[in-house]
């Protein structure tokens, strides 16, 4: 089993953050997929950039964007300028690794 990150990246110039949240929201409505986290995250220098992020576990380390991560990237297309991108965990840092021996 390992770890998925999918980040949707928005640039937006044209809506305020509320109806892009809201939009966010309806778009997971109704998903029968294993629950992912979701992170929101806005950009705290460029207005109108959000950045979605999914985490979630696949046996298959070769797996595609899931559906609701799809689902979230074109309902965000309305908006503005979609990036979506999916990345596999290949090593978790422990607080261990980052002690000097």
């Amino acid at each position: 089993m390992s770890t998925i990150l999918e980040i949707i990246h928005l640039r937006s110039v044209q809506r305020p953050p509320r109806e892009i949240h809201q939009a966010i929201v309806e778009s997971m409505r109704s998903i029968t997929e294993s629950e992912p986290r979701v992170r929101l995250y806005a950009h705290l220098r460029v207005v109108g950039d959000l950045s979605v992020h999914l985490i979630h576990e696949s046996a298959d380390r070769l797996e595609q964007a899931s559906h609701l991560g799809l689902r979230l990237a074109e309902a965000l297309k309305v908006y503005g300028l979609v990036e979506h991108s999916v990345w596999g965990e290949i090593h978790a840092v422990a607080e261990d690794d980052l002690r000097q021996p």
